[in-house]
């Protein structure tokens, strides 16, 4: 009886202290590779389902694409699949909706824009960046 017990308790120490090999999306992440742009992305994580929000804006700050107040978020959503996640997002700039897939890798979160939303025929500043390397910042 005792032996069935200390087994026990140390199956649940070690499902207990085991880490998730799943990497975490959550998180404030931001763009340190990018000569132009200024990019930060808020991601929480439920059951496989992304959502947050983002900003991006050109350093010039000629255009924005950023939440102004709460209920102007420039929202992302997706699920996760594996280690990655296809997710879209929506312009606060335009209301259009793009399409990206995100990475966690040993460099950051990579953010890979697969379609861009429609900013105007004049632009020449699409939002987001094409492809980015985020860092974890909280």
């Amino acid at each position: 009886m005792k032996i069935y017990s200390i087994q026990f308790i140390l199956l649940f120490l070690l499902l207990s202290f085991a880490k998730s090999d799943k990497p975490q999306f959550i998180g404030k992440w931001e763009a340190f590779d990018l000569k132009n742009y200024h990019f930060v992305i808020n991601l929480r994580e439920k059951d496989n389902r992304i959502s947050g929000d983002y900003c991006a804006y050109p350093k010039d700050l000629s255009r924005m694409d950023c939440s102004t107040d709460n209920s102007d978020k420039c929202d992302v959503f997706g699920r996760r699949k594996g280690d990655s996640a296809y997710v879209h997002f929506v312009s606060c700039y335009s209301g259009d909706t793009g399409t990206a897939v995100i990475a966690i890798s040993d460099q950051g979160l990579k953010w890979k824009t697969l379609k861009n939303p429609y900013i105007d025929a004049a632009a020449t500043w699409n939002g987001v960046p094409d492809k980015a390397t985020l860092k974890r910042i909280k």
